[in-house]
């Protein structure tokens, strides 16, 4: 799912390459389901709705005064790295 947000005169997209879940307690102790849903109308695109974080690997898009920027989030090419065991 890729995100876009207007600030003035910019326009800043995050062009996903991979979105893994990921239970929440890794990253965040102590964030419950509850917390969550409470505040559901905007973390919405971060979480899905078995209350795993979308961990996700991207790269944003700028649109500025006529000019396309990327920035790379520096996750390098080399896709297959170990994740926090998910069971």
């Amino acid at each position: 799912m890729n995100l876009t947000w207007q600030i003035g005169d910019v326009r800043v997209t995050r062009v996903a390459e991979s979105v893994i879940p990921l239970r929440p307690e890794l990253l965040l102790p102590g964030l419950t389901p509850e917390l969550i849903d409470a505040e559901r109308p905007w973390v919405d695109p971060f979480f899905d709705h078995e209350h795993r974080i979308r961990l996700s690997i991207h790269t944003f898009v700028v649109l500025s005064q006529g000019r396309t920027i990327v920035i790379d989030t520096c996750v390098g090419a080399e896709p297959d790295r170990p994740l926090p065991a998910d069971p």
